[in-house]
């Protein structure tokens, strides 16, 4: 793949995918392999200790 298609299929996504709500983009992610998910309850907090490379999203839906 060239760095031009690259570009414009990255494009593409990131435009069809603003309009999608991070609750349908969180259950994507989480039917992937290597991907952990962890739900809290209102006020409840937690630590999250990761090795990387890690990347850690918060989505407050």
């Amino acid at each position: 793949m060239t760095r031009l298609s690259y570009d414009s299929l990255r494009t593409t996504w990131r435009l069809i995918l603003r309009f999608a709500p991070t609750c349908d983009l969180q259950w994507e992610l989480n039917r992937r392999p290597g991907v952990t998910s962890m739900v809290l309850n209102p006020n409840e907090s937690r630590t999250v200790n990761a090795t990387g490379p890690a990347t850690v999203t918060i989505n407050c839906d």
